[in-house]
């Protein structure tokens, strides 16, 4: 087990009607505040609602929606003048993974000239980050507990999306009300719980000896995401449903609880990002979709062949080939490939419409971040279990 620290930064307050005292928890770090959001219309009761607990609590706010899947970098910096045009002291996220990772963000570059999508592990920035915090209204990046957010460079042609990390972007508090993910499409439920799966994976694909703790953590996850996001999906106001997806969502994010010591590749992610970015898909989805693809190109190399046979067995439950035991991994891709199909997601490339021309600069990308360490034909090959 490898050497880890645990930072507990953020305030968790879980459960029904806790997003009404918002305006409390803001007056605690600062009487003024952005509201970040999307602006989408099914926001509309709760920002009133938010709005209405700031102004109870003296809590001065202005409202930026500009929010888009996968954040751009420009529309942060129209944000951070917006902070300081308004003289704004606290920054509250109100929605899923792009606005939480938006708010985040712009806590800290709001704070500094400092280009922070260069921000990684092992480069962070001395400065004092606006404080920040997040009402969640979806299960699945878990982005409300980490220090990770993900922004695409608009700067540049093709954009390109950033792994940014900082000790700085951990939020103050996350309100999570699983009651506000309610009205989620049941697109949007499946993908979420998808994404739960996949952040999971990028740990316990990997060939960690002796490392059975986070294994049984893991799995436990997995389970509870596989049983409960259909369930989610036919009774979208089953508030257990609803409540153990939120919380795995967490629980396989906050720093080091899952991983534990353990090695992590991020391989799918890896893959995934640049898909998302350029042909602006939904990330959960696209991560299943890549994750069948990897499992099968390992499977065809014979990389990692005895940690993907117990994923297919004791998380995707196919049962073991004794007789070949590395077709297992195949038997784990069919269980996957029939829980998407059960929650309405796509399972090839070939649903998204695209093909090896679209993926060739997608490939391109993935080489250029370097985060997988694959070179562009293997990129490529991996690819091309997906269609």
């Amino acid at each position: 087990m490898n050497n880890f620290e645990i930072n507990m930064k953020t305030r968790v307050i879980f459960g029904k009607g806790t997003h009404v005292n918002v305006g409390e928890e803001v007056k605690k770090y600062a009487d003024s505040c952005l509201i970040v959001d999307d602006g989408g219309p099914y926001l509309a009761d709760l920002i009133a609602t938010i709005k209405e607990s700031l102004d109870k609590n003296g809590v001065r706010y202005v409202e930026w929606s500009k929010v888009r899947p996968n954040p751009l970098y420009s529309a942060i910096l129209d944000a951070c003048e917006v902070i300081k045009e308004n003289d704004l002291k606290f920054v509250l996220a109100v929605g899923g993974g792009s606005t939480m990772d938006s708010g985040k963000f712009i806590a800290v570059q709001a704070v500094t000239d400092y280009d922070c999508t260069q921000l990684t592990y092992g480069v962070d920035i001395d400065v004092v980050p606006l404080p920040h915090g997040c009402i969640s209204t979806l299960s699945g990046t878990g982005s409300e507990a980490d220090m990770c957010a993900m922004i695409v460079d608009d700067r540049v042609e093709p954009n390109f999306k950033h792994t940014v990390f900082s000790h700085h972007m951990f939020c103050d508090f996350a309100i999570i009300n699983p009651e506000l993910t309610y009205t989620l499409p049941p697109r949007q439920t499946a993908a979420g719980a998808m994404d739960i799966m996949s952040h999971s994976w990028e740990t316990y694909f990997v060939e960690n000896p002796n490392e059975d703790l986070s294994d049984y953590y893991i799995e436990g996850i997995d389970k509870t995401v596989m049983k409960y996001a259909p369930i989610a999906i036919a009774d979208p106001t089953n508030y257990q449903a609803r409540a153990n997806l939120c919380l795995a969502a967490n629980m396989i994010m906050m720093p080091c609880l899952a991983y534990s010591g353990s090695a992590s590749y991020w391989v799918v992610h890896g893959l995934e990002n640049p898909i998302t970015t350029q042909f602006r898909k939904t990330h959960g989805e696209t991560l299943g979709v890549i994750t069948l693809a990897y499992v099968k190109w390992c499977h065809a190399k014979g990389i990692n062949t005895k940690k993907l046979i117990k994923w297919a067995t004791e998380v995707m439950g196919a049962e073991m080939n004794y007789f070949k035991p590395e077709d297992t991994l195949l038997a784990g891709c069919e269980k996957l490939t029939e829980w998407l199909k059960k929650v309405g997601l796509s399972t090839t490339l070939e649903e998204y419409g695209l093909g090896d021309a679209d993926l060739t600069p997608c490939a391109q990308a993935v080489v250029k971040a370097g985060s997988t360490g694959l070179d562009f034909d293997t990129v490529m090959e991996i690819y091309s279990y997906a269609k």
